[in-house]
């Protein structure tokens, strides 16, 4: 097994992430800058700049900017990203 990756994502203004889940990977999204709605398994909560959101193997999640602006994340996963451990949700 690979150790981690690290990728950094920009989600556009009043737009969000597909919905999906790591089978295997557990995952960290530390918000670099801006500030929206996270959604992880059944909740929703509002996260920012500073935030660090740990998300377990096999929890449905997505982020959604705020309007005003876009939200810049770390993704960083362990083991390493790869896509044949991503499954995208219907949302």
């Amino acid at each position: 097994m690979n150790g981690f990756s690290i990728a950094e994502a920009d989600v556009a203004a009043g737009m969000e992430t597909d919905a999906h889940v790591h089978k295997t990977s557990q995952e960290i999204y530390y918000v670099l800058e801006g500030a929206g709605t996270m959604r992880l398994g059944g909740r929703s909560f509002r996260v920012k700049t500073g935030d660090a959101i740990l998300i377990p193997p096999g929890t449905p999640h997505n982020i959604k900017a705020d309007d005003g602006a876009c939200v810049r994340i770390l993704c960083i996963c362990s083991p390493a990203y790869t896509h044949d451990d991503t499954e995208l949700l219907r949302q």
